[in-house]
């Protein structure tokens, strides 16, 4: 069997519902206009994702909050299952959502953000590929958390009692890795897309997915 065929691609998302996502953002671009930069961001990013060539690859869009699963499933196209995340915190819910792909024949299983635009195609297959030597992949961004963990076996120490959207995240998962024996990888480090900050750093870059589109007018709440 081919190994490519027994993977996994996992992509948190949220529902862009103003005032639900990307909070810190509200005070530049207000409710409405942050959870619209949210949809462009998470949309540019699933269809990366979408458009890998990586053959019998599964891709699971784990979804916040699970009343929307539907509405997310549709915005993203039929490229993906939605599926809704599980109860508890960020630990708890990458937890689940890895024991859920490793326990459905899984054997490399890659979990990603939705606000990372520096995340290339070439580096999620970097991700996969690497996975066929160690145990665990990271992606570190700069504000001390992760923008990718990939994981060849399931190791639920990697997310036991993180200091989540913290500076430390990044260094307590890797030392919860290093406490499981697992041979670990690590990725370039890029910048999230959270604060005023990260945006005006951004810009330069990706500006024209950024700014709002001019003929925007109306408020909206995401998709339908």
């Amino acid at each position: 069997m081919n190994d490519r065929q027994v993977e996994a691609l996992l992509l948190f998302v949220r529902y862009p519902e103003a005032g639900r996502v990307k909070t810190r953002l509200i005070s530049a671009l207000g409710a409405e206009g942050a959870a619209a930069l949210y949809e462009r961001m998470a949309g540019e990013v699933a269809a990366r994702v979408a458009k890998l060539r990586r053959p019998g690859l599964r891709r699971v869009a784990l979804v916040e909050p699970p009343e929307r699963v539907a509405a997310v499933g549709e915005w993203l196209g039929e490229g993906f299952t939605a599926v809704p995340q599980a109860d508890g915190d960020l630990g708890a819910r990458l937890t689940a959502a890895f024991a859920a792909a490793f326990d459905g024949g899984a054997r490399r299983v890659v979990a990603i953000g939705s606000d990372c635009l520096d995340l290339t195609p070439e580096l999620i297959h970097e991700a996969f590929d690497t996975l066929g030597r160690v145990e665990a992949v990271v992606g570190p961004a700069l504000d001390g958390g992760y923008y990718l963990i990939g994981l060849g076996r399931a190791i639920p120490a990697a997310f036991a009692a993180i200091p989540w959207s913290s500076p430390d995240t990044l260094t307590a998962t890797l030392d919860r890795l290093q406490g499981a024996g697992a041979s670990l990888h690590l990725l370039p480090r890029l910048r999230d897309l959270d604060t005023p900050g990260d945006l005006d750093a951004l810009l330069p870059r990706w500006g024209a997915l950024l700014r709002p589109p001019a003929q925007s007018a109306q408020p909206r709440e995401g998709p339908a």
